[in-house]
């Protein structure tokens, strides 16, 4: 047996769709299987104490859209 991936991802989640194909380009020239285990962001934060994107300072929500374009274009995604 292969090689095995353990994607964690969130399906509402941005730079999930902006990084899903370079790990599927990824996995497939390793020759990995690839196991999807979907997660629930809410939880997450609590866990971890980080804040949803509503609570976040304006500052914060700002640079991310600036993370977002720039993954956006080094990715070649609309």
């Amino acid at each position: 047996m292969g090689q095995q991936i353990d994607y964690y991802l969130s399906s509402i989640s941005p730079f999930t769709y902006l990084g899903h194909a370079r790990l599927l380009q990824t996995a497939a020239d390793a020759g990995a299987n690839i196991r999807y285990l979907p997660i629930r962001l809410g939880p997450v934060f609590t866990a971890s104490g980080a804040k949803p994107l509503n609570e976040r300072p304006q500052p914060r929500r700002d640079y991310r859209l600036v993370e977002l374009e720039r993954w956006s274009k080094k990715r070649a995604r609309p």
